[in-house]
């Protein structure tokens, strides 16, 4: 079963439905009701193709070259910017494949409109199938002396004048309309086919037109030729022209951030590229200290690896401290001591030489005092006291 939703306004509280065989084309119910019902209505409906009204949408047909680029088709909405009330900007497009005589069928509504329908339509959780004008309902079939199609909406009339062609308008005004469409199609196009007795009974007396009264029908009930048909629920509304739309209004605040963005990213860069010089450096340093005290060696890249391969293939035998537990046992104790400056490091015949320089002589005696809770014992010789420094050696041995 399909159910066919016609909205009366852009309020979007009024609707007429009916539930169509689509093996028979034949109306199993219609009726009227309120869009808090909309839901309960096509619950039972394996489809829902909803008609939008079209006093709302504008249905145009300008005409490209041959074999339109996409740079021409996106700028159909500037050749339509005159005939709109609204800016280009607020409006939403759906195009059909350009037709062999070279025109692109164009529908287009106010996006507000648009999303009032689809936030209705996932509210009460139903995938409307197609979004359709209401024009698609008003008959139309290939006939030379056919100008256009009048069916009887609510609030006023639906003429149609093409496949892709129709418009909305009051019956007061309508002589006038019909009048400006035979000044753009063939001469020999007069008949208008009217759907309802007693519809703008003023044509019956009118001396261009030729009035063919018909039978009133039930708009919703009508076949459809939805090949024809422009459905406004494309790719496009729901996907990048709401992400558009979005960046558009949020532009300034987007710009600002990026420049941010891209400012801190700088900055990041620039600091890691000092961190870089820096550890270049340091390790160019470690490198030349190692060359001093292991001649004769080829130095790599990464020389405290290297130092401390060194050092684990030189350790002593067991029992015997070795570099490493002098050395750890050293940084242990010099932690918390950081005006004491080291000049230089040796370790010979099982004893940790380490060349000492402070400030002042209370930080080397400090120093030395720490030095009685060593694990292994170690002195502090050779003190040099000056204005400006003091200078000691501290030799640190395995203990007895």
């Amino acid at each position: 079963m399909q159910c066919r939703i016609l909205f009366h306004d852009r309020e979007l509280q009024r609707f007429d439905w009916c539930k169509i065989d689509p093996a028979s084309e034949q109306d199993d119910e219609c009726g009227t009701a309120d869009s808090d019902q909309l839901a309960e209505i096509c619950a039972q409906s394996a489809q829902t193709i909803v008609f939008l009204p079209q006093q709302d949408i504008l249905l145009a047909n300008p005409q490209l070259p041959p074999r339109a680029s996409k740079q021409q088709l996106a700028a159909i909405a500037y050749t339509l910017e005159e005939s709109l009330a609204s800016d280009i900007d607020d409006c939403f497009f759906a195009l059909l494949p350009q037709q062999a005589d070279q025109t692109v069928p164009v529908a287009v509504i106010e996006r507000d409109i648009m999303e009032s329908v689809i936030a209705l339509l996932n509210r009460q959780h139903i995938n409307a199938r197609l979004i359709l004008p209401a024009a698609c309902l008003c008959p139309w079939r290939e006939d030379d002396e056919l100008l256009a199609t009048l069916c009887q909406v609510e609030g006023g009339l639906l003429l149609r004048h093409g496949v892709h062609h129709g418009l909305f308008c009051q019956p007061s005004v309508l002589a006038p309309v019909l009048q400006q469409l035979t000044k753009s199609v063939d001469a020999s196009r007069k008949r208008v086919d009217i759907y309802g007795e007693g519809i703008v009974p003023e044509l019956d007396d009118s001396e261009i037109f030729s009035v063919n009264r018909l039978s009133a029908i039930k708009l919703l009930a009508q076949p459809l030729d939805s090949a024809n048909c422009i459905n406004l629920k494309q790719k496009d509304f729901l996907s990048s022209r709401q992400w558009s739309g979005l960046i558009k209004r949020w532009r300034w605040p987007l710009t600002a951030l990026l420049l941010l963005g891209l400012v801190s990213l700088a900055a990041v860069m620039v600091d890691s590229w000092h961190k870089q010089q820096q550890l270049d450096q340091l390790v160019q340093r470690q490198k030349t200290l190692l060359a001093q005290h292991v001649p004769g060696q080829a130095i790599s890249d990464r020389p405290k690896d290297q130092l401390v391969k060194l050092l684990s293939q030189s350790r002593g035998g067991q029992g015997q401290a070795g570099f490493i537990d002098f050395l750890y046992e050293f940084s242990r104790l010099k932690a918390g001591f950081d005006q004491i400056n080291i000049d230089k490091i040796v370790y010979q015949k099982d004893q940790l030489i380490v060349n000492l320089e402070a400030a002042d002589l209370n930080s080397m005696e400090a120093f030395r005092a720490k030095l009685e809770s060593a694990r292994y014992p170690g002195t502090i010789d050779n003190v040099s006291i000056n204005p400006d420094k003091t200078t000691g050696r501290l030799v640190m041995k395995e203990g007895a």
